[in-house]
């Protein structure tokens, strides 16, 4: 299942190890890399936007979401694949949501 290409997102990703990313979100994710730019820049499609990818010594200090996929009825299924790649997710309840 590669159902994660076929939906939008927005994000801009700081990470600290941009090798280990590339393999997180091209083979763990199923994502295509569209664009790999200067200094390690990647850019990956997701439905009708891209998702940048950039190599920084701060990332991994904000704690608020990094990557939101509008994902919609396909949801259950998506986790369940990606569960099963090993992939862990945290669950937040929030009221009306």
């Amino acid at each position: 299942m590669n159902a994660l290409n076929n939906k939008s997102s927005s994000a801009i990703v700081a990470v600290n190890d941009i090798d280990r990313a590339r393999r997180f979100y091209s083979d763990v994710l199923g994502l295509e890399l569209n664009d790999e730019g200067l200094e390690g820049l990647l850019v990956y499609k997701t439905g009708a936007t891209d998702l940048v990818v950039y190599p920084s010594e701060l990332a991994g200090t904000n704690k608020a979401n990094a990557v939101v996929w509008d994902c919609g009825p396909d949801i259950d299924a998506i986790v369940a694949d990606l569960n099963a790649k090993g992939v862990m997710f945290e669950r937040y309840e929030m009221e009306g949501v």
